[in-house]
Protein backbone atom coordinates (compact mmCIF):
# COMPACT_ATOMS: atom_id res chain seq x y z
CA UNK A 1 0.00 0.00 0.00
CA UNK A 2 1.06 3.61 -0.58
CA UNK A 3 -0.61 6.65 1.00
CA UNK A 4 -3.28 4.29 2.37
CA UNK A 5 -4.24 3.00 -1.09
CA UNK A 6 -3.66 -0.55 -2.25
CA UNK A 7 -0.90 -0.48 -4.81
CA UNK A 8 -0.59 -4.11 -5.86
CA UNK A 9 -1.42 -7.56 -4.53
CA UNK A 10 1.61 -9.67 -3.72
CA UNK A 11 2.25 -13.30 -4.56
CA UNK A 12 2.81 -15.36 -1.41
CA UNK A 13 5.39 -18.14 -1.40
CA UNK A 14 5.61 -19.89 1.98
CA UNK A 15 6.50 -17.28 4.56
CA UNK A 16 7.66 -14.80 1.92
CA UNK A 17 6.04 -12.72 -0.78
CA UNK A 18 6.94 -10.77 -3.87
CA UNK A 19 5.21 -7.98 -5.76
CA UNK A 20 5.86 -6.27 -9.08
CA UNK A 21 4.98 -2.69 -9.89
CA UNK A 22 6.18 -0.18 -12.46
CA UNK A 23 6.65 3.18 -10.81
CA UNK A 24 5.41 5.97 -13.05
CA UNK A 25 6.91 8.94 -11.22
CA UNK A 26 10.63 9.14 -10.31
CA UNK A 27 11.54 10.26 -6.83
CA UNK A 28 11.01 9.01 -3.31
CA UNK A 29 8.47 6.23 -2.73
CA UNK A 30 7.15 5.06 0.66
CA UNK A 31 5.33 1.76 0.97
CA UNK A 32 3.74 -0.42 3.63
CA UNK A 33 2.54 -4.00 3.51
CA UNK A 34 -0.35 -5.77 5.21
CA UNK A 35 -1.62 -9.33 5.10
CA UNK A 36 -5.16 -10.69 5.08
CA UNK A 37 -5.94 -13.94 6.88
CA UNK A 38 -9.49 -15.34 6.86
CA UNK A 39 -10.76 -11.96 5.62
CA UNK A 40 -9.13 -10.12 8.53
CA UNK A 41 -6.58 -7.38 7.74
CA UNK A 42 -3.40 -7.12 9.76
CA UNK A 43 -1.97 -3.83 10.87
CA UNK A 44 0.29 -2.18 8.31
CA UNK A 45 4.02 -2.70 8.51
CA UNK A 46 6.36 0.20 9.22
CA UNK A 47 6.83 2.35 6.11
CA UNK A 48 9.87 1.72 3.94
CA UNK A 49 11.26 4.46 1.71
CA UNK A 50 13.30 4.05 -1.46
CA UNK A 51 14.05 6.12 -4.54
CA UNK A 52 12.99 5.59 -8.15
CA UNK A 53 15.59 6.73 -10.67
CA UNK A 54 14.48 8.63 -13.77
CA UNK A 55 15.51 7.11 -17.08
CA UNK A 56 18.62 8.73 -18.53
CA UNK A 57 18.02 11.35 -21.24
CA UNK A 58 19.58 11.02 -24.68
CA UNK A 59 21.73 13.35 -26.78
CA UNK A 60 21.14 13.20 -30.53
CA UNK A 61 24.12 12.38 -32.71
CA UNK A 62 26.08 15.45 -33.79
CA UNK A 63 27.28 15.91 -37.37
CA UNK A 64 31.04 16.42 -37.21
CA UNK A 65 32.86 18.66 -37.76
CA UNK A 66 30.53 20.79 -35.67
CA UNK A 67 30.06 24.54 -35.53
CA UNK A 68 31.69 26.43 -32.63
CA UNK A 69 28.20 27.39 -31.38
CA UNK A 70 26.79 23.86 -31.89
CA UNK A 71 23.59 23.19 -29.94
CA UNK A 72 22.64 19.74 -28.66
CA UNK A 73 19.24 18.08 -29.02
CA UNK A 74 18.10 16.24 -25.86
CA UNK A 75 15.27 13.68 -25.78
CA UNK A 76 13.70 11.31 -23.22
CA UNK A 77 13.35 14.15 -20.73
CA UNK A 78 10.79 13.63 -17.98
CA UNK A 79 7.95 15.94 -19.09
CA UNK A 80 7.70 17.97 -15.90
CA UNK A 81 9.84 18.94 -12.93
CA UNK A 82 13.08 17.81 -14.62
CA UNK A 83 16.35 19.66 -14.17
CA UNK A 84 19.15 18.84 -16.60
CA UNK A 85 22.92 19.17 -16.37
CA UNK A 86 25.43 18.81 -19.21
CA UNK A 87 28.82 17.34 -18.28
CA UNK A 88 32.20 16.73 -19.85
CA UNK A 89 33.66 13.23 -19.75
CA UNK A 90 35.45 14.12 -16.48
CA UNK A 91 32.06 15.10 -14.93
CA UNK A 92 32.86 18.83 -15.07
CA UNK A 93 29.62 20.83 -15.59
CA UNK A 94 29.28 22.70 -18.88
CA UNK A 95 27.60 26.11 -18.47
CA UNK A 96 24.70 26.67 -20.80
CA UNK A 97 20.94 27.00 -21.21
CA UNK A 98 18.31 24.31 -21.76
CA UNK A 99 15.22 25.41 -23.68
CA UNK A 100 12.08 23.59 -24.77
CA UNK A 101 9.20 21.76 -23.15
CA UNK A 102 7.77 18.27 -22.96
CA UNK A 103 10.20 15.41 -23.44
CA UNK A 104 12.72 17.33 -25.59
CA UNK A 105 15.20 20.09 -24.86
CA UNK A 106 17.88 22.06 -26.71
CA UNK A 107 21.17 22.80 -24.96
CA UNK A 108 23.03 25.97 -25.99
CA UNK A 109 26.52 26.34 -24.45
CA UNK A 110 27.25 29.60 -22.68
CA UNK A 111 30.47 29.89 -24.71
CA UNK A 112 31.46 28.52 -28.09
CA UNK A 113 33.07 25.10 -28.07
CA UNK A 114 36.84 25.39 -28.26
CA UNK A 115 38.68 23.78 -31.15
CA UNK A 116 39.18 20.04 -30.84
CA UNK A 117 37.19 17.12 -29.44
CA UNK A 118 34.64 17.38 -26.64
CA UNK A 119 33.03 14.31 -25.05
CA UNK A 120 29.74 15.26 -23.40
CA UNK A 121 26.89 13.59 -21.53
CA UNK A 122 23.74 14.74 -19.74
CA UNK A 123 21.63 13.62 -16.79
CA UNK A 124 18.30 14.73 -15.38
CA UNK A 125 17.04 15.22 -11.83
CA UNK A 126 13.38 14.53 -11.08
CA UNK A 127 11.93 15.00 -7.61
CA UNK A 128 15.45 15.26 -6.17
CA UNK A 129 16.59 11.95 -7.71
CA UNK A 130 19.29 11.97 -10.39
CA UNK A 131 19.28 9.66 -13.39
CA UNK A 132 22.31 7.88 -14.75
CA UNK A 133 24.24 9.84 -17.35
CA UNK A 134 23.27 9.51 -20.98
CA UNK A 135 25.41 7.82 -23.59
CA UNK A 136 28.36 10.08 -24.34
CA UNK A 137 28.56 12.06 -27.59
CA UNK A 138 31.65 13.52 -29.23
CA UNK A 139 31.70 17.02 -30.69
CA UNK A 140 34.60 17.88 -33.00
CA UNK A 141 35.24 21.54 -33.81
CA UNK A 142 37.89 22.01 -36.46
CA UNK A 143 40.66 24.55 -35.96
CA UNK A 144 40.80 27.35 -38.51
CA UNK A 145 42.85 26.64 -41.65
CA UNK A 146 46.40 27.91 -41.82
CA UNK A 147 47.70 30.37 -44.38
CA UNK A 148 51.00 29.87 -46.22
CA UNK A 149 52.68 33.15 -47.14
CA UNK A 150 53.53 33.14 -50.83
CA UNK A 151 57.31 32.67 -51.19
CA UNK A 152 59.39 34.34 -53.95
CA UNK A 153 58.79 32.87 -57.38
CA UNK A 154 61.06 31.34 -58.47
CA UNK A 155 62.35 30.29 -55.06
CA UNK A 156 65.58 28.69 -53.92
CA UNK A 157 65.62 24.92 -53.54
CA UNK A 158 66.01 25.44 -49.79
CA UNK A 159 63.16 27.97 -49.55
CA UNK A 160 61.54 28.14 -46.09
CA UNK A 161 57.77 28.49 -45.83
CA UNK A 162 55.99 30.85 -43.43
CA UNK A 163 52.68 29.60 -41.97
CA UNK A 164 50.37 31.97 -40.09
CA UNK A 165 47.22 31.40 -38.03
CA UNK A 166 48.70 28.67 -35.83
CA UNK A 167 46.53 28.04 -32.77
CA UNK A 168 48.22 28.56 -29.35
CA UNK A 169 47.26 25.00 -28.31
CA UNK A 170 48.46 23.40 -31.55
CA UNK A 171 49.72 19.81 -31.20
CA UNK A 172 51.04 19.27 -34.69
CA UNK A 173 51.52 21.11 -37.98
CA UNK A 174 51.82 19.22 -41.26
CA UNK A 175 52.97 20.33 -44.70
CA UNK A 176 51.94 18.39 -47.80
CA UNK A 177 53.35 18.37 -51.33
CA UNK A 178 51.05 16.95 -54.01
CA UNK A 179 49.18 15.07 -51.28
CA UNK A 180 52.28 13.60 -49.57
CA UNK A 181 53.54 14.61 -46.14
CA UNK A 182 56.76 16.64 -46.29
CA UNK A 183 59.17 16.02 -43.39
CA UNK A 184 60.99 19.06 -42.09
CA UNK A 185 61.70 21.35 -39.17
CA UNK A 186 59.30 23.95 -37.74
CA UNK A 187 60.32 27.04 -35.81
CA UNK A 188 57.59 28.87 -33.92
CA UNK A 189 57.18 32.61 -33.45
CA UNK A 190 53.83 33.16 -31.68
CA UNK A 191 51.09 32.27 -34.17
CA UNK A 192 53.61 32.01 -37.02
CA UNK A 193 55.60 28.91 -37.97
CA UNK A 194 58.59 28.72 -40.29
CA UNK A 195 59.02 25.42 -42.10
CA UNK A 196 62.29 24.19 -43.61
CA UNK A 197 62.01 20.87 -45.52
CA UNK A 198 64.50 18.11 -44.79
CA UNK A 199 65.11 17.76 -48.52
CA UNK A 200 65.39 20.51 -51.12
CA UNK A 201 62.34 21.36 -53.14
CA UNK A 202 62.32 19.63 -56.50
CA UNK A 203 63.12 21.89 -59.47
CA UNK A 204 60.00 23.14 -61.19
CA UNK A 205 56.47 23.67 -59.83
CA UNK A 206 55.67 22.73 -56.23
CA UNK A 207 52.10 22.70 -54.90
CA UNK A 208 51.95 22.68 -51.10
CA UNK A 209 49.36 23.08 -48.37
CA UNK A 210 49.32 22.67 -44.58
CA UNK A 211 47.07 21.61 -41.72
CA UNK A 212 47.18 22.00 -37.94
CA UNK A 213 46.01 19.59 -35.23
CA UNK A 214 44.42 20.94 -32.03
CA UNK A 215 43.08 18.60 -29.33
CA UNK A 216 43.25 15.61 -31.70
CA UNK A 217 41.28 17.42 -34.41
CA UNK A 218 42.83 18.34 -37.75
CA UNK A 219 41.94 21.54 -39.58
CA UNK A 220 40.91 21.77 -43.18
CA UNK A 221 43.88 22.23 -45.56
CA UNK A 222 45.16 25.72 -46.15
CA UNK A 223 44.75 27.25 -49.58
CA UNK A 224 47.26 25.72 -51.95
CA UNK A 225 50.51 27.60 -52.31
CA UNK A 226 52.18 27.21 -55.71
CA UNK A 227 55.80 28.19 -56.35
CA UNK A 228 58.64 27.17 -58.61
CA UNK A 229 62.02 26.07 -57.33
CA UNK A 230 65.13 26.94 -59.30
CA UNK A 231 67.12 24.08 -60.77
CA UNK A 232 70.50 23.33 -59.26
CA UNK A 233 73.31 25.49 -60.54
CA UNK A 234 75.67 23.50 -62.74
Amino acid sequence: AIDGNILVKAQVDGNGWIAWHRWQVPGEARVQVMQVVNDVDSARSPARAFFIKPDPPSIALVANPAAPAQTLQISHVYPSAATLQMLRDDDTPIPGIFTGTGSERVFTPAQDWSFGKHTVKVFQVVNSVASDASEARVICVQPLPLTIIQPPNPADATQALTLVGVHPAVENVKVFLDGHHVPGIFTRYGETYTFVPDLDWAPGTNKVWATQVVNDTESLPSEMCVFSARPFTV
